[in-house]
């Protein structure tokens, strides 16, 4: 069975090794790393991965600039986003910039090996962790009313990505849902320097 090749790009060392862990999981194998924004676009296009595994905030442009390369010139290339970011504003910039997941970094180990499947398989995936936020905004009424439907991940666009329900617990919504409020701003590459903020990867909730 062909496996699915993966090429995880963080900042992080300890982020990195741990998702060589990936490689234990039946038809997945880390082909490749980057470890700021530059080498993940040469990395990619020269090796060609089915996903990406990639860190919203990186030094050198950020993973919103890698994603943006990508989708211009290898939008065959599936992307999952790995992140500490639980603001629903960034998860609704990258899937409008085109991911195919969105996955928390303080989540289980499953969800990312789900979100990956689900992504190589042309289908989005949101960590079921943000479930509750997006329902709390729909309530607030700042994003679209939710409708159970399956959608592809390969032309995601910020005006009619619907929301569904994919491998039994991720949850994709709308891009457009905010009323007044357009897609934010990632947040910065991080400087030299900077202290490494903590993780939780790959670990039971």
């Amino acid at each position: 069975m062909k496996k699915l090749r993966i090429l995880v790009a963080d900042d992080h060392a300890i982020v990195r090794s741990g998702l060589r862990l990936l490689n234990a999981q039946p038809g997945l194998e880390v082909v490749g790393e980057a470890a700021d924004s530059g080498d993940a676009v040469q990395n990619i296009l020269a090796m060609k991965p089915d996903v990406v595994v990639l860190d919203l905030s990186m030094p050198n442009g950020g993973g919103l600039g890698v994603l943006r390369q990508l989708r211009g010139h290898s939008p065959q290339i599936a992307v999952v986003v790995l992140t500490m970011h639980e603001d629903v504003a960034y998860l609704r910039t990258m899937l409008a910039a085109g991911a195919s997941g969105y996955v928390l970094k303080k989540s289980a180990d499953a969800d990312l090996v789900l979100a990956i499947r689900a992504a190589a398989a042309g289908r989005m995936f949101i960590d079921p962790n943000l479930c509750g936020v997006l329902a709390s905004s729909f309530l607030a009424g700042t994003a679209t009313k939710p409708a159970c439907n399956s959608i592809p991940a390969n032309r995601p666009r910020a005006d009619d990505i619907g929301t569904a329900w994919n491998v039994g617990v991720g949850l994709s919504f709308s891009a457009s849902g905010a009323k007044g409020k357009g897609p934010v701003p990632v947040p910065a590459p991080k400087k030299q320097g900077q202290q490494p903020r903590q993780h939780n990867i790959l670990m039971s909730r």
